[in-house]
């Protein structure tokens, strides 16, 4: 095996959040041979794959399976006028607040929607809701948790 590689959180700055949202009771004791990260989103193509992985890849009794979804940061809304026009839109704390509210609530409800399927097939499993950006968050997350 090679010398490992020490991987730096990217986006701590700049309020990255990394949340248990699915973490059924297992035995502290319980060693599983592989941890296997599989992200999801709400795409057709994040089912196939997530389809696939489980028939394919995931062993139920020696592996771990832990979800992980990237919901992204809320930002201001940046609207293309004609020049001279005034085109400002600030949102409100409180609106900022309801968006990030709603993104945080269907990432934690995707997470939940997988997680009922590994349960179903007597899969051990984790769920992590990440925020930021999704290329940085993953590799971040996998080698944070040294998955296989």
């Amino acid at each position: 095996m090679q010398g490992s590689v020490e991987y730096e959180h990217p986006t701590t700055e700049v309020g990255s959040i990394h949340e248990e949202v699915h973490q059924p009771n297992v035995e502290p004791h319980l060693h599983f041979e592989r941890i296997i990260c599989i992200a999801v989103d709400a795409s057709t193509h994040s089912e196939k794959a997530f389809k696939w992985a489980v028939d394919n890849i995931v062993n139920p009794k020696t592996d771990q399976v832990i979800l992980l979804n990237v919901r992204p940061y809320v930002t201001n809304p940046i609207i293309y006028t004609a020049p001279m026009v005034d085109s400002t839109s600030q949102m409100t704390p409180d609106q900022y607040r309801q968006v990030d509210f709603l993104n945080k609530t269907t990432s934690h409800d995707l997470i939940q929607k997988y997680a009922q399927h590994l349960i179903q097939r007597k899969i051990k499993s984790r769920g992590v809701a990440l925020r930021g950006d999704p290329r940085e968050e993953i590799v971040y997350k996998v080698n944070d948790l040294k998955a296989d």
